[in-house]
């Protein structure tokens, strides 16, 4: 009987142990997007890293094609976890990735414009 009882606390501390390092993990998820440079972070592993928003198939060798699956389950499971822990700070990461990609758009219209204009004058048209 002390046998049972034994391991019954053990497994209590146990499971209050891995609670607190989920709730030490989450708390530390929520730190990091809590920061604009977190959120650029997080962004770049999950877009670049990852190949979350691209293929990881390659036709050349299949073997180049797990490391790249690997390297996606990894970007899927950090995009769950902030979705799940800090769900505001992901949004506002996708918010601040998608306006930056707008005005860096809106930036390269304007600076062609400006070139093809310097070019007409260039010209003398």
């Amino acid at each position: 009987m002390a046998k049972v009882t034994t391991s019954r606390a053990l497994k209590r501390k146990d499971d209050a142990r891995r609670e607190e390092a989920r709730q030490r993990l989450a708390a530390d998820v929520v730190e990091v997007l809590s920061t604009s440079s977190g959120r650029r972070f997080l962004w770049h592993l999950l877009q670049s890293e990852g190949f979350l928003f691209d293929a990881s198939f390659s036709v050349e060798n299949p073997h180049v094609t797990s490391f790249y699956e690997g390297k996606r389950s990894v970007a899927i499971a950090l995009m769950q976890l902030a979705q799940q822990v800090a769900p505001r700070e992901y949004v506002l990461m996708m918010d601040e990735e998608l306006r930056a990609k707008a005005d860096k758009v809106v930036q390269r219209a304007a600076d062609e414009a400006a070139l093809e204009r310097e070019s007409d004058d260039g010209n003398g048209d």
